[in-house]
């Protein structure tokens, strides 16, 4: 192909994906995911019952379990409590799997539910129902596999969350990857040491979110800059954020959550639970996830944990919420943030991120890798919108060949920084194909590659009719769990 011939070749073939958003060109589409939502119901005094309802990958099938006979579970709250006094959060983790599965039915129906995932990811999603909200105290994330005893809330292939219902019925339309906006917001009042606080390392929160942010559009309040107040967050909300990261100290006392911001001189102003719940409720377009990096934040296990912060802004209508659950160290949240952070930009479902954050804190020792909790609502647990095709292989590697060539040129990177804000104008790609041809020429070896990638897609579309687009359709399961003697799965 002629040198001249490759800069409108490129432009046909990746304008269609670019409408979609530039992910389409660098992710691979998500596999799609099973579901399995576990339920627990106050059954009478301390006893509860547990219902469990999954759906197979790429199937609108629901089959149940508990929907037909009573499955009790004894949860012994006072057992539980002894490892906790001791800081034993393994032995914790063990004894609490241990009564969640007891009853047979229970353990066959996870058993089975991982098993017809099918190398799927499966998300897991636990839910307490109105009688059985004191549930949200006990330490969840510690939980142990049945299968195999390892670590449930780290594990990559069952994504684990606590599902918070909520009367806020709006629903926010989520961006492309590209047009995602983080707010990150740092309080560090002068006075924190003497309520026996430790001070807030600010330029090295900044500089990890920083890096963890790279290549979005993100703002940072800061004490030496614009001031962490209530007024001042709610007024940057009000620009329609997609993430809000704050680290801030938090306490909760006498079952009311705390948050310590600063007021307008610098100083301590605690906001309670209910004061940024009211105004979160009153934003057009809340964002989709909120990341509290403050000791308390989810609660601390005594008393309502519903009253803690992260639980509170869920109902208030962020439909995803990581808040910590204990005193947890700054140490972790420094490890364990720019873990999640990295996962979360790369494949945009929190879920998924989270546990990546929580293997990595407990595969480096840290004794509060359970505390980052996750209470969420989103179907597939993502925060932007997935492209709808994502671009077929040889197009992904001649679109990375030129993001490599073009990244090491600062006009060509203007160039190419406009083309992905606005691919519709055509002065944007005129510019974009003028610093094409400009690589190319200095490159031939580049020129040679695109060559041979363009007429590899085109060969493909000529034989296929669909441009090389591979889209895979999952089929309907049907079935039912049943409970009786047999307490098998029937499909």
């Amino acid at each position: 192909m002629e040198l001249a011939n490759i800069p409108p070749a490129v432009l046909s073939l990746v304008m269609p994906y670019l409408e979609q958003g530039s992910d389409a060109l660098t992710s691979a589409a998500p596999k799609a995911a099973a579901d399995l939502e576990i339920s627990l119901h106050r059954r009478d005094g301390q006893g509860y019952s547990v219902e469990m309802r999954f759906t197979p990958p790429g199937s609108q099938a629901e089959m149940r379990l508990g929907s037909d006979a009573l499955v009790a579970v004894n949860l012994d709250k006072e057992a539980l409590g002894e490892a906790a006094i001791g800081y034993d959060w393994q032995g914790y983790g063990q004894d609490l799997s241990d009564m969640l599965f007891a009853p047979q039915a229970v353990k066959l129906a996870f058993g089975q539910a991982v098993a017809r995932s099918a190398g799927n990811p499966l998300r897991l999603r636990l839910l307490f129902g109105p009688t059985a909200q004191d549930l949200h105290s006990l330490y969840w994330e510690t939980l142990a596999n049945p299968l195999d005893d390892t670590l449930l809330a780290a594990n990559q292939n069952i994504l684990f969350s606590r599902y918070l219902a909520s009367a806020e019925l709006r629903e926010v339309e989520p961006r492309p990857k590209s047009g995602v906006r983080a707010l990150v917001a740092i309080a560090n009042p002068a006075g924190l040491d003497e309520y026996g606080m430790t001070p807030v390392d600010v330029a090295g929160e900044v500089s990890r979110a920083e890096a963890a942010l790279k290549g979005t559009n993100h703002t940072v309040l800061r004490p030496e800059g614009e001031r962490c107040t209530l007024a001042g967050l709610v007024r940057r909300l009000q620009d329609g954020y997609d993430i809000l990261y704050l680290v801030a100290h938090g306490s909760v006392v006498r079952g009311q959550a705390w948050l310590w911001l600063e007021n307008d001189e610098g100083a301590v102003q605690r906001i309670s639970g209910a004061e940024l719940a009211a105004q979160v409720n009153l934003l057009e377009r809340p964002p989709l996830l909120a990341v509290l990096a403050s000791c308390e934040s989810a609660g601390k296990g005594e008393g309502d944990a519903l009253q803690a912060f992260g639980p509170t802004l869920g109902v208030a209508g962020i439909p995803a919420v990581i808040a910590m659950q204990g005193k947890i160290t700054m140490e972790s949240v420094g490890r364990g943030m720019p873990v999640f952070f990295e996962k979360l930009l790369q494949n945009g479902q929190v879920d998924r991120a989270l546990a990546s954050a929580r293997a990595a804190l407990a595969a480096g020792g840290a004794p509060d890798y359970w505390m980052p909790a996750l209470f969420m609502r989103l179907k597939d647990g993502a925060i932007w919108k997935q492209p709808e095709q994502t671009a077929p292989a040889p197009l992904v590697r001649l679109w990375s060949a030129i993001l490599e060539k073009f990244q090491a040129k600062a006009a060509a990177q203007g160039a190419l920084e406009d083309l992905l804000e606005d691919p519709g104008d055509s002065d944007n790609r005129d510019a974009f194909s003028i610093q094409l041809k400009k690589v190319l020429k200095e490159d031939p070896q580049l020129a040679n590659l695109l060559s041979a990638l363009i007429e590899e897609i085109q060969k493909a579309a000529g034989k296929g009719g669909s441009g090389g687009v591979n889209i895979q359709v999952g089929g309907n399961v049907g079935g039912s769990i049943v409970v009786g003697n047999n307490n098998t799965l029937g499909g």
